[in-house]
């Protein structure tokens, strides 16, 4: 009879400690929901009773560092990044104290996994550089050490796959660097983790979906599939500003104006305090969405309001050129003017705002040059979709006596909206066209050429020829976005040599 009550409350037990075990599991998932959708300050409450509820648990601290993460990625801002500092030193004692008592535990190993990929991320925003790689170094190699003890064990794959795309990708001049630290990448593995993770991941999924929608969308040309994921994570985390804004992002780069217009509106009426500087940002994109479809009224209008909210010089540039032609066509021409004098007047290094300050200048300087800023009008109908509309523009200007520069833009801009149409043969005869033009200052349009041209000739599995318009790319030097340009010949390269 004793046996018997000792039986039963063993089975009693075993079910109370499962059952707690369970809800345990539960609120950690419910807890990363909340940061997900940014609600920051909830999950951060939950979070801190896991954390003190299992303190043998590395998740709780590791999610904790993940909203400094969030937040440093939108604001970089000092506290912040202080912050995360502290809970992943933190997540990292708490991993490797479990570890010491259970060698085997894998969820010790993906905390340790994460948490350096988290500092990787962290210290490479923050340009410390060096500390980036070896935080990335131990990111892998705990990765390793995890998949080596559970294959199956697919949210570990997640950072491995992560750096593995990421660090192939690296300037020439940086991978002797990476070697010394023991670094490599591997597109073609890295993509196939983050596949892996997205697919059939647990709580490393959400965050897999993000990176591979990046990866689709910067390195492998298919915005189609980044707007898919971006689609999914929006819906089920409509207070995550991130995943709504490069939502919108990707629906601009389909030339779907009007539904980017819908998810940026979204932003601007979510009243939440959560990083800002997206918020800001979507400003500047409704100005770019009413640009592109030439409706400048309402471009300026969402212009001036990213200039008064935004305090970064980043994209300010882009932004006061844009205004400046959208007052020109609005008949202003004294703050077309001063919009673009502000353009030309404002530091940045970003490529795009490098661009349109030249533009600036030979605006002003050939006193409003109508022949360029018609080639932007016209331009326009290319990013909202109108490919016919542009074509038939296009020719209308290089029907004209124009100089070689504005010839070659025009030309590459015309082949373009034939490539948009999927008319490959017009298009592959009018880009090639644009290479053949002369043009120093306008260098950029032929490698664009260039490179829609390996395009069409790798979607044909022609890939010889593809592989000639890139060593074409290659020759070229010192022009505007180049390192773009080269990143996503480089690319579509690899996409040739590893088959995939």
């Amino acid at each position: 009879m004793m046996k018997k009550v000792v039986f039963l409350l063993f089975i009693f037990l075993s079910n109370v400690f499962s059952q707690s075990s369970n809800d345990y599991e539960i609120d950690l998932k419910q807890s990363l929901d909340l940061v997900f959708n940014f609600n920051f300050k909830e999950a951060e409450n939950h979070l801190s009773t896991l954390s003190k509820l299992k303190t043998d648990d590395a998740r709780p601290l590791l999610y904790l560092s993940n909203i400094y993460v969030w937040k440093y990625i939108g604001d970089k801002q000092k506290a912040d990044f202080e912050k995360f500092e502290n809970l992943s030193k933190q997540t990292i004692e708490r991993a490797e104290a479990r570890l010491k008592v259970d060698k085997n535990d894998r969820w010790a190993y993906f905390s340790l996994s994460s948490i350096y990929g988290y500092r990787a991320l962290m210290f490479f925003m923050n340009r410390q550089y060096i500390d980036g790689l070896w935080a990335a170094k131990k990111s892998i190699s705990w990765t390793d050490d995890l998949i080596e003890l559970d294959p199956k064990f697919y949210d570990g794959y997640l950072w491995r796959g992560i750096f593995y795309f990421t660090l192939h990708q690296v300037p020439s001049s940086v991978k002797g660097i990476l070697s010394i630290a023991g670094l490599k990448g591997d597109i073609k593995q890295g993509l196939k983790d983050i596949q892996l993770v997205a697919n059939r991941g647990n709580l490393a999924k959400v965050e897999a979906m993000y990176f591979l929608s990046q990866f689709y969308s910067g390195s492998l040309n298919d915005n189609q599939k980044a707007f898919d994921l971006l689609k999914e994570l929006s819906g089920r985390y409509p207070n995550n500003k991130l995943f709504v804004y490069s939502a919108a992002v990707e629906l601009i780069k389909l030339h779907k104006i009007d539904e980017a217009k819908n998810y940026l509106q979204k932003i601007i009426n979510n009243n939440s305090t959560e990083i800002s500087a997206i918020k800001e940002l979507s400003y500047f994109l409704l100005g770019d969405c009413n640009f592109y479809q030439n409706d400048f009224s309402e471009a300026v209008s969402f212009y001036n309001l990213f200039f008064n909210k935004y305090d970064q010089s980043q994209y300010k540039p882009t932004a006061h050129f844009r205004a400046g032609v959208s007052y020109y066509f609005l008949n202003n021409l004294e703050k077309a003017k001063a919009n673009f004098e502000r353009s030309i007047s404002i530091n940045s290094k970003i490529s795009e705002d490098q661009f349109h300050q030249r533009y600036a200048k030979k605006i002003l300087s050939s006193n409003f040059d109508s022949t360029i800023l018609k080639i932007f009008y016209t331009w326009n109908f290319v990013r909202s979709g109108q490919f016919n509309s542009a074509i038939k523009q296009f020719d209308e200007i290089l029907s004209s006596k124009i100089d070689d520069d504005k010839k070659i833009v025009a030309t590459y801009l015309k082949g373009l909206s034939y490539f948009k149409l999927n008319d490959s043969s017009n298009a592959k005869k009018v880009l090639k066209e644009a290479t053949l033009i002369n043009s120093k200052n306008e260098l950029w349009a032929k490698a664009f050429a260039y490179l829609y041209l390996a395009r069409i000739e790798f979607n044909s599995k022609n890939f010889t020829s593809a592989e000639n318009y890139i060593s074409k790319i290659m020759e070229l030097e010192d022009f505007d976005f180049e390192t773009s340009v080269k990143s996503q010949a480089k690319n579509l390269l690899e996409r040739i040599k590893y088959n995939f």
